[in-house]
């Protein structure tokens, strides 16, 4: 991972922009214990396969409080191993999974593994391109939102 410059400066929080080489391994040691990490991973062309090759090494970094998985290639077998993976992580509030193709059926399994998310509430699921039937979606997102599960669509 290569640092760039905090969004804010160092004090008691900060928050700080991470940028992967998809070459490189994902390691990282905070040093900082109120450290907050958001992760880009948007545009890099990451599949379903590439992801479950990937998602060890992020649930092992430490004071992770968003991804962004946008403009990807990212099916419901994706969802599904994100959510195995990184469901009990500590830190992880919300993951952004818009611009890739996820279907309905994300929406049975947020609800079946809902149950199971320690600090992560929130799925940004915008403009993603099986998605089609608006009622259902609007009907799902209102139930995930009464288990406390925030999901954003297009709709």
């Amino acid at each position: 991972l290569k640092e760039l410059t905090p969004l804010n400066p160092p004090s008691t929080s900060y928050r700080q922009s991470l940028v992967v080489d998809p070459k490189e391994r994902f390691q990282r040691n905070s040093t900082h214990p109120e450290e907050s990490i958001e992760l880009d991973l948007s545009g890099r062309r990451i599949n379903d396969s590439k992801l479950a090759s990937i998602l060890g090494e992020i649930a092992a970094i430490k004071g992770l409080r968003s991804i962004n998985f946008d403009k990807n290639l990212i099916s419901e077998i994706g969802f599904q191993h994100i959510l195995r993976k990184l469901a009990d992580h500590p830190t992880l509030e919300s993951i952004s999974l818009s611009e890739n193709y996820l279907d309905e059926s994300i929406f049975r399994i947020l609800k079946d593994g809902g149950r199971k998310l320690r600090s992560l509430n929130k799925f940004v699921l915008k403009d993603n391109r099986q998605i089609k039937n608006i009622s259902f979606v609007r009907r799902e997102v209102a139930a995930l939102r009464k288990q406390g599960i925030v999901v954003e669509t297009s709709f």
